[in-house]
């Protein structure tokens, strides 16, 4: 986890549309840079869902809740219907122990200028935070191809040197085909003088709870890979004093069937849990034996090791993936914050530990 760099816009507004949401931004001359997330605004945020799902418009920042350039969010499906995504942990600062996909905010001012730096954001920390090895080919890591040859060539050579720093493994890529859904959203960045600085389709959500943030989501489907096919190993952490400081978090390959209708929480049938750990200098995607009690979303107590809870990140790449239940993730993020207004979290009571 790099050094985050964001600045604050006072005017943004989302719009409805028949089959998504068009977001405009207007970025200022003067920008106010910021390293840190920014604080959360849940009230406004509570508002602002509110409004936008009975007028179909409404403020995303003004004047006393900014919000920042979009981050960059990134998931994969495999052939067989099922994804990887990670656990936070019981050490997450937020959203302890639920489960997320692969993002983060951007590192410059470039990453956030145009469609392409913002594309950028989401491929990096992709490869920061997951690899994944061909399980019958382990000096191979998988690399989701790309269409620019330029972005490919930048990619599979950030890759492998997150491998290399990261897990001590030299490897060689493997280039998988991806197929792309179509997003539903548009984003539309201006200036202060109401100049286009560029324009791009691209799944969006805004959050206001427990960040308040704007992240672009990109999301495929590997035409010619199964799950069964790969071995993952969470690699998110961050440097100091030139070591890497690995966050050990966990890796879950979730069926899709088992998930469907359900955005607040339900039990996995067969879910496979991987952790990194090491042998000497060698990593090992070990499978996690979890004992009782057992700890589940926000560190409640929960029935089951396999409880599966989406933050927001997921919740809107399940949805734009068609999976159903995850369509609406304005109504499940205001359900969510309502809830947290209310001293109360969204989890399926079946799952909760009495007692």
């Amino acid at each position: 986890m790099a050094e985050v760099l964001q600045f604050k816009i006072y005017k943004a507004v989302a719009e409805r549309s028949d089959n998504g949401n068009l977001v405009k931004l207007w970025y200022p001359k003067d920008k106010e840079i910021t390293y840190t997330p920014f604080p959360p605004r849940i009230e406004f945020g509570i508002e602002s869902y509110e409004r936008l799902m009975t007028d179909g418009r409404t403020e995303i920042a003004n004047n006393e809740n900014p919000i920042n350039p979009p981050s960059g969010v990134e998931l994969y499906f495999f052939n067989d219907d099922k994804f990887v995504c990670g656990n936070r942990g019981l050490g997450a600062r937020t959203q302890k122990k639920t489960h997320t996909a692969y993002g983060g905010y951007p590192q410059s001012l470039d990453e956030v200028l145009s469609a392409e730096g913002i594309r950028s954001i989401a491929y990096r920390e992709y490869a920061e935070e997951i690899v994944m090895l061909i399980r019958d080919a382990p000096s191979y890591m998988v690399i989701p191809n790309m269409t620019d040859e330029n972005r490919l060539k930048e990619r599979v050579e950030y890759s492998l040197r997150c491998a290399r720093e990261r897990l001590g493994l030299e490897l060689k890529p493997h280039i998988v085909d991806v197929e792309f859904k179509e997003p539903v959203d548009t984003l539309e960045v201006y200036n202060e003088n109401d100049e286009i600085l560029f324009k791009t389709k691209v799944n969006l959500d805004w959050i206001f709870h427990p960040v308040t943030s704007l992240e672009a989501f990109y999301s495929g489907r590997f035409t010619n890979l199964s799950s069964e096919e790969i071995i993952p190993f969470d690699t998110e952490g961050d440097f100091a004093n030139g070591k890497f400081n690995r966050l050990n978090l966990e890796s879950w390959v979730v069926d899709l069937e088992d998930i469907k209708g359900k955005p607040f929480g339900c039990i996995l049938k067969n879910p496979r849990v991987y952790q990194t750990q090491f042998e000497g200098s060698t990593p090992q995607a070990a499978i996690v034996n979890f004992s009782e009690p057992y700890i589940g979303p926000e560190g409640i107590a929960v029935v089951s090791p396999y409880v599966f809870y989406p933050n927001q990140l997921l919740v809107r790449l399940l949805g734009a993936h068609g999976v159903q239940g995850f369509e609406n993730w304005v109504k499940i993020q205001h359900q969510k914050d309502k809830a947290q207004m209310d001293g109360k979290f969204l989890i399926d009571e079946a799952l909760v530990r009495k007692g």
